[in-house]
């Protein structure tokens, strides 16, 4: 199977080198790619976990596009599908992706001590599989919160989501002091190599810099509106926190009279603080704590070794399913534990950068609306560094059904292999298509 794989790679890399004739070792697989990043000649080292080639093609294209140097830029995408890595590859000639298998990398981290939470007996045992996936109410306790209707993804606990807090001891990364990690659903606008040298710049006790400008639902305006860079865990769903003009009480599953939504056990909040105090080693107070959205993420990966927090993270997963905290298959789950692994370890990329690298979220779910009734108009887009296609919408499906033109410009220019500088006068100047904006 492994010879297979090898053969299929070098086949595609021949296709590769005759249609773009520049570097023919731009895919390297298996045995074909380094063991390690090279930390001290001068490149740039990002890190994708993708199976899927339409969104890897446009971040990948992207970044080489926008990039002054692409030929310094090392993509290592961790893949349990090897060959969609091979198709992406492609699309680009100076960039050197390397792909590696997520079995391999499974191998190598329990080889370290480090068996990963996806190999735990635990894991699993939250959710029933029928009818679909959805989670086992009789897991549930009295430190439990209970998801929305809507809450029941089982991406959240995919191995490639547990991997993100293992990326530090990655025999690849071992000589590496940062690395960016993305997802796959980006249009790079900006040169990777700003981004890169962003580590210089993150503030002392911070681990990650990340996206802090936020969009939430507003009961006032009755839709996704712009929350800012300010904004904090306090009345955040990911931590079953109740919203504002709401109490704890309220939330209480004794006091919930509809089932659908959020309710939480007893002994749910006093239960986190505790565990918050005994892992974290200060007290838990989400109303002081930045929220963020991953995406496009520089890891500062000494800091991250130095404190330890891939222990944390195992002790906080410990906690998760000794306690039965979230479910497996619940927002809270995927994004609740790093809120609460990473408190106060975040920077902003717009503060760290003093406004030159902005991260905009939500372009696979956000309409023009949204933006001109928070205010934005097509510069909103032209001055982001990052163009992030999160949602259900993707660019990529379906001819980019359900997501704007204007918002869909990055991604079909990168993908005719045109760059930012070709239609940021086009963004600039859009008119976004709002029939009703009472």
């Amino acid at each position: 199977m492994r010879q297979q794989q090898i053969l299929l790679a070098l086949s595609l890399l021949s296709f590769a080198a005759a249609r773009w004739g520049n570097h023919p070792e731009t895919l390297q697989v298996g045995e074909d790619s380094p063991l390690k990043a090279n930390g001290t000649d001068g490149s740039i080292h990002a890190c994708i976990f993708s199976n899927r080639a339409d969104g890897l093609i446009g971040t990948l294209k992207s970044m080489e596009i926008n990039a002054h140097s692409p030929e310094d830029i090392h993509v290592w995408v961790v893949t349990d599908n090897i060959t969609s890595v091979q198709v992406a590859a492609q699309h680009v000639s100076f960039i050197r992706v390397h792909a590696l298998e997520l079995e391999e990398i499974e191998e190598d981290l329990i080889s370290k001590g480090m068996t990963p939470v996806w190999k735990w007996e635990e894991y699993n045992t939250t959710v029933i599989y029928e009818g679909g996936a959805h989670f086992d109410q009789s897991w549930a306790n009295e430190n439990t919160a209970h998801p929305d209707w809507w809450d029941n993804n089982t991406m959240h606990m995919d191995p490639l989501n547990h991997l993100r807090f293992y990326i530090p001891h990655m025999s690849q990364f071992e000589d590496l002091k940062q690395v960016l990690f993305m997802d796959d659903d980006l249009i790079i606008q900006g040169d990777v190599r700003d981004a890169w040298n962003t580590k210089e710049d993150i503030p002392k006790g911070k681990v990650l810099v990340n996206a802090c400008e936020i969009w939430g639902w507003s009961k006032e305006k009755n839709m996704m509106a712009y929350e800012g860079r300010d904004k904090k865990l306090s009345d955040t769903y990911s931590l079953a926190q109740p919203k504002e003009g709401s109490t704890r009480e309220s939330l209480l599953c004794e006091n919930q009279k509809d089932p659908r939504f959020t309710c939480v056990g007893s002994n749910f909040y006093q239960n986190l603080e505790k565990r918050f105090r005994e892992i974290n080693g200060f007290e838990y107070m989400p109303e002081t704590f930045q929220a963020w959205n991953y995406g496009f993420t520089l890891f500062d990966l000494q800091a991250w070794r130095e404190e330890n927090l891939t222990e944390k993270y195992r002790l906080w997963m410990r906690a998760i399913y000794d306690d039965h905290i979230f479910p497996e298959d619940s927002l809270r789950y995927g994004l609740g534990v790093p809120f609460l692994l990473l408190a106060k370890k975040i920077a902003c990329w717009h503060d760290t950068t003093g406004g030159k690298i902005n991260i905009r979220d939500g372009f696979g779910l956000l309409t023009p609306k949204n933006l001109v009734k928070s205010g934005f108009d097509g510069n909103f887009i032209a001055d982001s560094f990052v163009v992030h296609y999160n949602g259900r919408a993707k660019p990529w499906k379906n001819n980019g059904d359900g997501i704007d033109a204007t918002f869909m410009m990055p991604y079909r220019n990168t993908l005719a292999g045109k760059g930012y500088k070709f239609y940021e006068n086009s963004l600039r100047s859009s008119q976004f298509h709002v029939e009703e904006m009472d």
